[in-house]
């Protein structure tokens, strides 16, 4: 069963607001790292750029129903990009987190041998960064 015209708005309403609520929270969340900026390591950075990310998806669904313009037009497809881009690096920084749990986790099991020696923050957020920023632009052109 199709949604009427109605609906249709009422759910493009409901997104535009939820979507400024979490702007308003992930304006918090910058607010308060910035605050901190001694506790700034590479848990914080990883953080920060997720929540960078979020910002953006979500300022993408307050323009509304940008098929209003025309499928075509470049709206439309400023917007379907910016979904795309920003929900898939959203979804690598999340997983970024969790391997560097995984990293402080295993780290903190192994007494006697440490096997990430050489362990060098710098280098793993350059390669967060390429991994995280640069490679959804591949799947968000197509």
């Amino acid at each position: 069963m199709p949604i009427s015209t109605t609906q249709e708005q009422h759910l493009v309403d409901v997104t535009r607001g939820l979507s400024s609520l979490s702007l308003c929270m992930c304006s918090i969340v910058i607010i308060t790292q910035l605050s901190f900026r001694s506790l700034w390591t590479l848990s914080f950075q990883i953080v920060f750029a997720l929540v960078l990310n979020d910002m953006m998806f979500n300022t993408s669904f307050l323009y509304g129903d940008a098929s209003n313009y025309g499928e075509e037009s470049s709206m439309c497809q400023f917007q379907a990009f910016s979904v795309n881009y920003f929900l898939v690096c959203s979804i690598m920084w999340s997983c970024s987190a969790s391997y560097l749990i995984d990293i402080v986790v295993s780290q903190s099991l192994q007494t006697s041998q440490n096997r990430h020696d050489g362990f060098s923050p710098t280098i793993l957020r350059r390669k967060m960064f390429v991994v995280c920023q640069l490679l959804p632009i591949i799947p968000s052109v197509m």
